[in-house]
């Protein structure tokens, strides 16, 4: 299930054509309306940067939960361990 709506408080612009390639965007925070939002959620809130049809970015909530009643276990497989004949037999080209 997905419930998003805005975050409002948080404003982000696109960065301007001089700025660093490490900068993604501008953002500012108004403090007084982000922290309203902020006292009605829960501790955590996740978030997802956006653009619109005209280009502007902007920030929704995501409150996305899976329908899927058990989770997947997710198993990590073992990596394998080089024997000796295998390292030997590796042909370095130099």
């Amino acid at each position: 299930m997905s419930d998003n709506s805005l975050l409002s408080g948080i404003r982000f612009y696109t960065k301007p054509e001089n700025a660093p390639d490490y900068v993604v965007c501008n953002g500012l925070i108004y403090k007084e309306e982000l922290q309203k939002l902020l006292e009605s959620m829960e501790d955590k809130v996740a978030f997802q940067v956006k653009v619109s049809q005209k280009g502007n970015l902007y920030a929704t909530t995501n409150n996305y939960t899976s329908t899927n009643k058990s989770p997947k276990q997710q198993t990590k497989a073992e990596p394998k361990k080089a024997t000796k004949k295998a390292v030997e037999e590796i042909d370095l080209p130099f």
